[in-house]
Protein backbone atom coordinates (compact mmCIF):
# COMPACT_ATOMS: atom_id res chain seq x y z
CA UNK A 1 0.00 0.00 0.00
CA UNK A 2 2.65 2.09 0.56
CA UNK A 3 3.81 4.54 -2.57
CA UNK A 4 7.56 4.14 -1.93
CA UNK A 5 8.09 8.08 -0.73
CA UNK A 6 8.61 6.96 2.97
CA UNK A 7 8.66 3.93 5.26
CA UNK A 8 5.29 1.92 6.12
CA UNK A 9 4.55 0.57 8.97
CA UNK A 10 2.33 -2.28 9.65
CA UNK A 11 -0.21 -2.84 12.50
CA UNK A 12 -1.53 -5.97 13.33
CA UNK A 13 -4.67 -6.05 15.20
CA UNK A 14 -6.43 -9.37 15.78
CA UNK A 15 -10.59 -8.87 16.82
CA UNK A 16 -12.82 -11.35 18.87
CA UNK A 17 -15.21 -9.65 21.27
CA UNK A 18 -13.89 -5.78 21.04
CA UNK A 19 -16.78 -4.36 19.90
CA UNK A 20 -16.73 -2.06 23.45
CA UNK A 21 -13.28 -0.45 21.81
CA UNK A 22 -13.94 -0.16 18.17
CA UNK A 23 -14.36 3.61 18.44
CA UNK A 24 -11.79 3.91 20.76
CA UNK A 25 -9.10 1.84 18.77
CA UNK A 26 -9.88 4.00 15.83
CA UNK A 27 -9.52 7.39 17.57
CA UNK A 28 -5.93 5.98 18.80
CA UNK A 29 -4.55 5.03 15.49
CA UNK A 30 -5.25 8.05 13.65
CA UNK A 31 -3.12 9.77 16.36
CA UNK A 32 -0.43 7.13 16.02
CA UNK A 33 -0.50 7.67 11.94
CA UNK A 34 0.25 11.47 13.33
CA UNK A 35 2.70 10.85 15.43
CA UNK A 36 4.24 8.12 12.58
CA UNK A 37 4.28 11.10 9.94
CA UNK A 38 6.22 11.73 7.68
CA UNK A 39 6.14 7.69 7.90
CA UNK A 40 2.83 6.12 6.33
CA UNK A 41 0.52 3.66 8.73
CA UNK A 42 -1.03 0.16 7.37
CA UNK A 43 -3.35 -1.27 10.10
CA UNK A 44 -4.32 -5.05 9.22
CA UNK A 45 -7.54 -5.73 11.26
CA UNK A 46 -7.65 -9.90 11.08
CA UNK A 47 -11.94 -10.74 12.50
CA UNK A 48 -11.08 -14.29 13.94
CA UNK A 49 -14.97 -14.72 13.36
CA UNK A 50 -15.71 -12.55 16.04
CA UNK A 51 -19.58 -13.13 17.05
CA UNK A 52 -20.19 -9.55 17.67
CA UNK A 53 -20.16 -6.68 15.39
CA UNK A 54 -16.45 -5.30 15.78
CA UNK A 55 -15.92 -5.44 12.01
CA UNK A 56 -19.13 -2.82 11.52
CA UNK A 57 -17.97 -0.44 13.93
CA UNK A 58 -14.86 -0.06 12.67
CA UNK A 59 -15.94 0.16 9.08
CA UNK A 60 -17.78 3.76 9.77
CA UNK A 61 -14.81 4.84 10.29
CA UNK A 62 -13.71 3.85 6.90
CA UNK A 63 -11.79 5.36 5.06
CA UNK A 64 -9.54 7.33 7.75
CA UNK A 65 -6.39 8.82 7.70
CA UNK A 66 -4.43 5.52 7.78
CA UNK A 67 -4.73 2.55 4.87
CA UNK A 68 -6.43 -0.18 6.25
CA UNK A 69 -6.68 -4.04 5.30
CA UNK A 70 -9.57 -6.33 6.76
CA UNK A 71 -8.67 -10.11 6.69
CA UNK A 72 -11.69 -12.70 7.80
CA UNK A 73 -11.29 -16.22 9.10
CA UNK A 74 -13.90 -18.39 8.24
CA UNK A 75 -14.27 -20.23 11.77
CA UNK A 76 -12.21 -18.76 15.04
CA UNK A 77 -8.47 -20.06 14.76
CA UNK A 78 -7.29 -18.40 18.11
CA UNK A 79 -5.70 -15.37 18.42
CA UNK A 80 -2.19 -16.53 17.51
CA UNK A 81 -3.08 -18.28 14.01
CA UNK A 82 -5.23 -14.24 13.43
CA UNK A 83 -1.89 -12.39 14.13
CA UNK A 84 -0.19 -14.61 11.88
CA UNK A 85 -2.43 -14.22 9.16
CA UNK A 86 -2.16 -10.39 9.82
CA UNK A 87 1.19 -10.60 9.29
CA UNK A 88 0.89 -12.52 6.27
CA UNK A 89 -1.15 -9.64 4.57
CA UNK A 90 1.30 -7.03 5.93
CA UNK A 91 3.28 -4.63 3.84
CA UNK A 92 5.45 -2.76 5.95
CA UNK A 93 9.06 -2.73 6.46
CA UNK A 94 8.31 -2.36 10.53
CA UNK A 95 5.21 -4.72 11.25
CA UNK A 96 3.63 -4.48 14.62
CA UNK A 97 1.14 -6.73 16.77
CA UNK A 98 -1.08 -4.81 19.19
CA UNK A 99 -4.29 -6.08 20.83
CA UNK A 100 -7.87 -4.25 20.14
CA UNK A 101 -8.26 -3.64 24.02
CA UNK A 102 -5.93 -0.83 24.07
CA UNK A 103 -4.51 -2.19 27.16
CA UNK A 104 -0.82 -1.75 25.66
CA UNK A 105 -1.50 1.97 24.07
CA UNK A 106 -1.07 2.14 20.49
CA UNK A 107 1.64 5.23 21.42
CA UNK A 108 4.01 2.67 21.89
CA UNK A 109 3.74 1.25 18.66
CA UNK A 110 5.32 4.94 17.39
CA UNK A 111 8.30 4.13 20.47
CA UNK A 112 8.98 0.72 19.12
CA UNK A 113 9.79 1.98 15.54
CA UNK A 114 11.80 4.63 17.03
CA UNK A 115 14.10 2.49 18.82
CA UNK A 116 14.43 0.35 15.98
CA UNK A 117 15.14 2.54 13.81
CA UNK A 118 17.82 4.49 16.18
CA UNK A 119 19.87 0.87 17.03
CA UNK A 120 20.69 -2.00 15.47
CA UNK A 121 17.89 -4.33 16.62
CA UNK A 122 15.58 -6.24 15.06
CA UNK A 123 12.61 -6.64 17.54
CA UNK A 124 11.11 -4.33 19.84
CA UNK A 125 9.36 -5.54 22.87
CA UNK A 126 6.89 -4.27 24.83
CA UNK A 127 7.86 -4.80 28.58
CA UNK A 128 5.24 -4.03 31.64
CA UNK A 129 6.85 -1.31 33.66
CA UNK A 130 3.36 -1.01 35.77
CA UNK A 131 -0.15 -2.51 35.50
CA UNK A 132 -3.21 -0.04 36.26
CA UNK A 133 -6.10 -1.31 37.01
CA UNK A 134 -5.02 -4.60 37.52
CA UNK A 135 -5.86 -6.13 41.11
CA UNK A 136 -3.25 -7.63 43.25
CA UNK A 137 -4.54 -10.78 42.86
CA UNK A 138 -3.84 -10.59 38.81
CA UNK A 139 -0.83 -9.43 39.33
CA UNK A 140 0.75 -11.90 41.55
CA UNK A 141 -0.81 -14.64 39.46
CA UNK A 142 0.83 -13.19 36.25
CA UNK A 143 4.49 -12.65 37.76
CA UNK A 144 4.14 -16.12 38.94
CA UNK A 145 3.13 -17.21 35.71
CA UNK A 146 5.99 -15.63 33.95
CA UNK A 147 8.92 -16.62 36.46
CA UNK A 148 7.96 -20.06 35.90
CA UNK A 149 7.87 -19.58 32.39
CA UNK A 150 11.52 -18.14 32.48
CA UNK A 151 12.98 -20.23 34.76
CA UNK A 152 10.98 -23.68 33.37
CA UNK A 153 10.28 -23.20 29.37
CA UNK A 154 12.21 -19.77 27.99
CA UNK A 155 15.02 -17.75 30.03
CA UNK A 156 15.01 -15.38 26.84
CA UNK A 157 11.35 -14.63 27.19
CA UNK A 158 10.86 -10.86 28.29
CA UNK A 159 9.95 -10.10 32.24
CA UNK A 160 6.26 -10.21 32.41
CA UNK A 161 5.60 -11.88 28.63
CA UNK A 162 4.95 -9.85 25.33
CA UNK A 163 1.77 -9.22 24.44
CA UNK A 164 3.28 -6.08 21.84
CA UNK A 165 5.86 -5.99 19.48
CA UNK A 166 7.44 -4.42 16.53
CA UNK A 167 9.82 -6.50 13.99
CA UNK A 168 11.52 -5.42 10.85
CA UNK A 169 10.33 -7.20 7.82
CA UNK A 170 12.89 -10.08 7.54
CA UNK A 171 12.46 -11.43 10.95
CA UNK A 172 8.49 -11.04 10.03
CA UNK A 173 9.49 -13.34 7.08
CA UNK A 174 11.15 -15.67 9.18
CA UNK A 175 8.43 -15.83 12.04
CA UNK A 176 6.03 -17.18 8.94
CA UNK A 177 8.42 -19.66 8.10
CA UNK A 178 7.78 -21.26 11.73
CA UNK A 179 4.77 -23.26 10.44
CA UNK A 180 4.01 -25.64 13.59
CA UNK A 181 0.56 -26.16 14.91
CA UNK A 182 -0.10 -25.76 18.58
CA UNK A 183 2.65 -23.65 19.19
CA UNK A 184 3.33 -20.15 20.85
CA UNK A 185 4.07 -17.15 18.41
CA UNK A 186 5.98 -15.54 20.92
CA UNK A 187 8.00 -17.76 21.71
CA UNK A 188 8.54 -18.78 18.30
CA UNK A 189 9.76 -15.09 17.53
CA UNK A 190 11.91 -15.27 21.13
CA UNK A 191 13.20 -18.35 19.70
CA UNK A 192 14.46 -16.68 16.25
CA UNK A 193 17.23 -15.25 18.44
CA UNK A 194 17.51 -11.81 16.47
CA UNK A 195 18.81 -8.83 18.84
CA UNK A 196 16.28 -7.29 20.67
CA UNK A 197 15.44 -4.60 22.64
CA UNK A 198 13.01 -3.67 24.98
CA UNK A 199 10.26 -0.48 25.60
CA UNK A 200 8.75 -0.23 29.09
CA UNK A 201 5.39 1.15 29.48
CA UNK A 202 2.56 0.91 31.71
CA UNK A 203 -0.36 -1.73 31.21
CA UNK A 204 -3.41 0.41 30.71
CA UNK A 205 -7.27 -0.76 32.01
CA UNK A 206 -9.14 -2.14 29.18
CA UNK A 207 -11.17 0.20 26.69
CA UNK A 208 -14.39 -1.27 27.27
CA UNK A 209 -14.26 -1.92 31.17
CA UNK A 210 -14.30 -6.19 30.56
CA UNK A 211 -12.40 -8.46 31.81
CA UNK A 212 -9.12 -9.96 30.46
CA UNK A 213 -9.82 -13.58 28.70
CA UNK A 214 -6.50 -14.60 29.76
CA UNK A 215 -7.94 -17.18 32.25
CA UNK A 216 -5.96 -20.38 34.26
CA UNK A 217 -7.19 -22.89 31.27
CA UNK A 218 -5.62 -20.79 28.77
CA UNK A 219 -1.88 -20.28 30.60
CA UNK A 220 -2.12 -23.52 31.49
CA UNK A 221 -2.50 -24.40 27.65
CA UNK A 222 0.01 -21.56 26.55
CA UNK A 223 2.58 -23.32 29.12
CA UNK A 224 1.69 -26.71 27.97
CA UNK A 225 2.32 -25.54 24.35
CA UNK A 226 5.26 -23.41 24.94
CA UNK A 227 6.98 -26.65 26.88
CA UNK A 228 6.20 -29.06 24.49
CA UNK A 229 7.95 -26.99 21.27
CA UNK A 230 10.51 -24.92 22.90
CA UNK A 231 12.05 -27.15 25.99
CA UNK A 232 13.09 -30.59 27.14
CA UNK A 233 10.71 -29.51 30.11
CA UNK A 234 8.52 -32.89 29.10
CA UNK A 235 11.40 -35.04 28.62
CA UNK A 236 12.84 -34.00 31.75
CA UNK A 237 9.69 -34.90 33.88
CA UNK A 238 9.49 -38.28 31.99
CA UNK A 239 13.04 -39.22 33.05
CA UNK A 240 11.99 -38.10 36.66
CA UNK A 241 9.09 -39.83 36.62
CA UNK A 242 10.45 -43.06 35.67
CA UNK A 243 13.00 -42.59 38.80
CA UNK A 244 10.66 -41.79 41.14
CA UNK A 245 8.52 -44.92 40.33
CA UNK A 246 11.76 -47.21 40.15
CA UNK A 247 12.70 -45.68 43.63
CA UNK A 248 9.01 -46.00 45.04
CA UNK A 249 8.70 -49.80 43.86
CA UNK A 250 12.27 -50.24 45.40
CA UNK A 251 11.48 -48.78 48.82
CA UNK A 252 7.85 -50.90 49.14
CA UNK A 253 9.86 -54.35 47.77
CA UNK A 254 11.84 -53.85 50.80
CA UNK A 255 9.18 -53.16 53.18
CA UNK A 256 7.57 -56.30 51.65
CA UNK A 257 10.15 -58.35 52.32
CA UNK A 258 11.09 -57.15 55.60
CA UNK A 259 7.63 -57.99 56.83
CA UNK A 260 7.12 -61.38 55.35
CA UNK A 261 11.34 -62.13 57.23
CA UNK A 262 9.55 -60.47 60.28
CA UNK A 263 6.37 -62.13 59.96
CA UNK A 264 3.97 -59.01 60.49
CA UNK A 265 2.27 -59.43 56.83
CA UNK A 266 -0.63 -62.14 57.60
CA UNK A 267 -1.84 -62.28 53.92
CA UNK A 268 1.52 -62.77 52.13
CA UNK A 269 2.45 -60.62 49.45
CA UNK A 270 -1.40 -58.69 49.11
CA UNK A 271 -1.54 -55.62 50.82
CA UNK A 272 1.92 -54.56 48.80
CA UNK A 273 1.50 -56.12 45.97
CA UNK A 274 -1.71 -54.20 45.47
CA UNK A 275 -0.18 -50.73 46.31
CA UNK A 276 2.67 -51.03 44.63
CA UNK A 277 0.62 -52.13 41.08
CA UNK A 278 -2.11 -49.05 41.89
CA UNK A 279 1.32 -46.40 42.32
CA UNK A 280 3.27 -48.05 39.68
CA UNK A 281 0.36 -47.54 37.13
CA UNK A 282 -0.50 -44.40 38.09
CA UNK A 283 3.11 -43.44 37.38
CA UNK A 284 2.91 -45.23 33.95
CA UNK A 285 -0.12 -43.28 33.25
CA UNK A 286 1.54 -39.96 33.84
CA UNK A 287 4.61 -41.00 32.20
CA UNK A 288 2.26 -41.99 28.41
CA UNK A 289 0.13 -38.97 29.08
CA UNK A 290 3.37 -36.93 28.41
CA UNK A 291 5.05 -39.41 25.59
CA UNK A 292 1.02 -39.34 24.08
CA UNK A 293 1.12 -35.35 24.46
CA UNK A 294 4.41 -34.81 22.17
CA UNK A 295 3.45 -37.62 19.82
CA UNK A 296 0.20 -35.34 19.34
CA UNK A 297 2.19 -32.53 18.78
CA UNK A 298 4.84 -34.19 15.76
CA UNK A 299 1.79 -35.85 14.07
CA UNK A 300 -0.10 -32.72 14.27
CA UNK A 301 2.83 -31.16 12.29
CA UNK A 302 2.73 -33.72 9.28
CA UNK A 303 -0.49 -32.66 8.40
CA UNK A 304 0.64 -29.56 7.09
CA UNK A 305 -3.05 -28.00 7.50
CA UNK A 306 -3.02 -24.09 7.21
CA UNK A 307 -2.94 -22.92 10.45
CA UNK A 308 -5.82 -20.42 9.82
CA UNK A 309 -8.45 -20.10 6.58
CA UNK A 310 -9.21 -16.92 5.03
CA UNK A 311 -12.57 -16.16 3.82
CA UNK A 312 -12.69 -12.90 2.34
CA UNK A 313 -10.21 -10.13 2.32
CA UNK A 314 -11.18 -6.27 1.66
CA UNK A 315 -8.59 -3.09 1.48
CA UNK A 316 -9.71 0.75 3.07
CA UNK A 317 -7.01 3.00 1.25
CA UNK A 318 -6.72 5.99 3.61
CA UNK A 319 -8.15 9.50 2.80
CA UNK A 320 -6.08 11.29 0.70
CA UNK A 321 -4.34 14.65 2.53
CA UNK A 322 -7.17 17.21 0.87
CA UNK A 323 -9.65 14.88 2.49
CA UNK A 324 -8.37 14.93 6.01
CA UNK A 325 -9.06 17.54 8.38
Amino acid sequence: MSDGSAPLVTVVVPLYKSAGSADALVDRLDALQRSLAPSLLEVVFVDDASPDDVVQRLERHFPCTFAVRVVRHSRNFGSFAAIRTGIASADGQFVGVMAADLQEPPALIADMVGELRRTTADIAYGVRAGRDGDTMGARVASSLFWRGYRRLVQPEMPIGGVDVFVCRRHVADQLLGMTEANSSLVGSLVWLGFPSIAVPYTRQPRADGGTSAWSLSRRVRYMSDSAFSFSRLPLTLLGWTGLLGLLACTLAGAAVLTGRLLGRVEVPGYTALMLTLLFCTSLLLVALWIVGEMAWRAYENTKSRPLAVVSQRTDYPSKTREEQP
